[in-house]
């Protein structure tokens, strides 16, 4: 989660439609500067190089931390329990067409 505030200014942010290394792109209203949704630095636009600051949700917790907290817990995903072992979206990240969407220069 990313602080809405740059310089002491605030943003509201929407989201582009865009992936840049496998990651969402948000943009600004304000100034449409498109930003990494992963490194929160701001990719292109008036505000370019600028950089967002992280914000916590949550702690974080590791899965066999957790496990062995709540040994009888159980996981909701969205298409149930995934017992594949392959990468499901091996093809996409191989792919020529997933270059990134933004070019950070």
């Amino acid at each position: 989660m990313w602080s809405r505030s740059v310089d002491g200014q605030e943003y509201t942010f929407g989201v582009s439609g865009k992936l840049w290394r496998n990651g969402l792109v948000m943009y600004d209203h304000q100034t449409d500067t498109l930003w990494s949704g992963v490194t929160g630095e701001a990719l292109q636009g008036p505000l370019k190089g600028k950089r967002l600051q992280i914000r916590t949700a949550g702690p974080k917790v590791r899965w066999r931390d957790w496990r062995a907290a709540y040994p009888q817990g159980q996981v909701l995903t969205f298409h149930g329990i995934q017992e594949r072992g392959e990468d499901v979206y091996a093809s996409y990240h191989t792919s020529a067409r997933t270059a990134s969407a933004v070019s950070p220069s």
